[in-house]
């Protein structure tokens, strides 16, 4: 009980310092394999941020990074008996940024174990401030899937909550959550499980492309209807990203992913990378024509 009191006295305790800052936006994407799982947070800040904050997390981290398009700030992270905690000051910045980015990897097994062969994904994520909008997103490996809904070995359903939508890149399975008007220590409390993808003696890998291409339609759709009164802020997007975005824009919106390549600078596996990431986020759609793929922005117009 006490491991968990001790970040709940500390966010109480801070609360005053940090009641002038809160967030427009604060995404949360976790990549898990059967190891580990990397985290990566993206925080935008109403307004230039000037105060700390700490992020209080109840297990063990490693490989933390942080970077962020304002200066005069400082991030750090403090094993503790109870986890790590996270903490940043800002001294207050001059100019327009006000995006946060930190980045960790995980191994605790707090948060993933395995049971009956199947991978069992807990994770409590938490908001450092008031949010207008908090995204929550779990990826699996390429080679696992989640778990049939009617697979009694585990008594957990695939993903939770069920709100949750589920969705492929035609690589990836992925889960995304979203709620609006957080309150500073609340959040989402998620779940997965998953397991490697069967072929021989199971389920053939044939299935799992067919039912991936027809997840992929419903996809466009929910995008093409979500788009119309959802805003993801291109302000949260990494300068690799904003990038291949600017790019796609200079082209009318839609280009060639080669054209990427050439104009970027950045390599083949760069650019699949950074493709795949805003794809998955719903910021592009990609089209498939042969050995070409044809990319289209979907973000709002600035």
């Amino acid at each position: 009980m006490k491991r968990f009191i001790i970040p709940l006295l500390m966010l109480i305790i801070l609360s005053e310092t940090v009641s002038a800052m809160s967030l427009d936006y604060f995404e949360n994407v976790m990549d898990i394999d059967e190891n580990s799982v990397h985290y990566r947070l993206s925080l935008l800040f109403s307004k230039s941020p000037d105060g700390e904050i700490h992020l209080p997390l109840f297990y063990k981290i490693k490989n933390f990074k942080h970077t962020a398009n304002f200066g005069n700030y400082t991030c750090e992270k403090n094993d503790e008996s109870w986890g790590t905690d996270v903490f940043c000051r800002f001294m207050g910045s001059n100019g327009t940024g006000r995006t946060l980015y930190l980045e960790y990897d995980t191994s605790d097994d707090t948060l993933l174990k395995r049971v009956d062969g199947k991978y069992v994904f807990k994770s409590s994520v938490k908001s450092p401030l008031e949010t207008k909008k908090m995204v929550v997103t779990a990826r699996l490996s390429e080679g696992f899937v989640l778990i049939d809904p009617n697979d009694r070995s585990v008594s957990l359903p695939p993903y939770s909550p069920e709100s949750g939508k589920k969705s492929s890149d035609g690589r990836r399975i992925y889960v995304i959550w979203e709620r609006a008007d957080v309150e500073k220590g609340d959040g989402i409390d998620i779940s997965v499980v998953f397991e490697r993808m069967r072929g021989r003696g199971g389920i053939d890998p044939l299935y799992f492309f067919g039912a991936g291409i027809i997840v992929l339609g419903f996809l466009f759709i929910l995008i093409l209807r979500g788009m119309r009164n959802s805003e993801i802020p291109t302000m949260i997007l990494r300068e690799d990203e904003k990038k291949v975005i600017d790019i796609l824009k200079e082209h009318g919106n839609s280009c060639k992913q080669k054209v990427i390549v050439d104009e970027s600078g950045y390599s083949k596996a760069k650019v699949s990378r950074l493709v795949s990431d805003l794809e998955a986020r719903g910021l592009l759609k990609v089209e498939r024509r042969g050995r070409t793929n044809i990319l289209t922005l979907l973000t709002p117009k600035d």
